[in-house]
């Protein structure tokens, strides 16, 4: 799996190509499975930045996560809605302005066999861990850790305009967060596919979008770029409300976003 080799000043991070392969060939960062939280006293109580990443259910989080990391930490699998807790890892990035980071893989959502019990699964532990203060922004004073300094939206690049992937990203942009999206699979589309679906998902997110692939390496450099931006950037210290809202299944089109919308999701 591709990653960047870290690095100590503010120079961009540069992969080597393995022309033979096709695709990127990188060295390993240091990262480490920390554990799995499911109540703010399992989250970290370090002041480094929190990068939460969030998507459907088998969007690739996981194995997005290896990629950028050059390993095998994060447990990919193939059947959807596996992750039922928030997986933290600890990254050694060694940059000068990002020396270490946590990523936070939520569960995914849309998993429709779950039903309406993963959905308020999902919805809890959102609320949770969104509603606690970023790092540096304020001491908790409850004794338990922080929550996300920054966010991305995982969509993936065959599928643009889903409902549910606009329903999370329209409610992640009233969080008083760093935000971003990536489209993940994209070496899966062919040339001109690839310029239609970013179309579609720029215009319909009203963002721009960052294209990766982690079987082939394209774009991780410019995804590392993209968190160090995020996370560098000075957090907000006010709370807006984080609770994730109801959802109503007859409505086409909510008016309210939610990122637990459920549904089928596609593979």
């Amino acid at each position: 799996m591709p990653a960047f080799v870290p690095h100590t000043d503010d120079s961009p991070v540069a992969p080597s190509s393995d022309t033979r392969r096709g695709r990127l060939t990188v060295k390993t960062l240091p990262v480490q499975f920390v554990r799995s939280a499911v109540a703010p006293t399992d989250l970290p109580r370090d002041l480094v930045p929190q990068l939460a990443l969030v998507g459907r259910s088998n969007v690739g989080k996981s194995t997005l996560i290896n990629a950028i990391t050059g390993s095998r930490v994060a447990r990919t699998s193939a059947a959807a809605g596996k992750t039922r807790e928030l997986n933290l890892y600890t990254v050694e990035y060694g940059h000068r302005q990002l020396r270490r980071l946590f990523l936070v893989d939520l569960p995914g959502y849309g998993y429709a066999r779950g039903g309406d019990a993963s959905a308020e699964m999902f919805a809890g532990l959102t609320s949770m861990y969104f509603g606690r203060p970023a790092p540096g922004t304020t001491s908790p004073g409850d004794g338990a850790g922080f929550g996300p300094t920054g966010a991305l939206l995982i969509v993936d690049a065959r599928h643009p305009g889903l409902a549910q992937d606009l329903h999370a990203w329209a409610w992640l942009s009233t969080q008083a967060l760093a935000v971003a999206v990536v489209a993940a699979k994209i070496d899966k589309l062919s040339r001109t596919e690839r310029v239609r679906s970013l179309r579609v998902w720029e215009t319909s997110l009203n963002a721009p979008v960052t294209p990766v692939s982690a079987a082939t390496g394209e774009g991780l450099e410019s995804l590392w770029t993209l968190i160090v931006s995020l996370l560098s950037r000075s957090p907000s210290p006010e709370l807006p409300d984080r609770t994730p809202p109801s959802h109503s299944s007859n409505s086409r089109r909510p008016t309210r976003p939610d990122p637990t919308a459920g549904g089928r999701t596609p593979s």
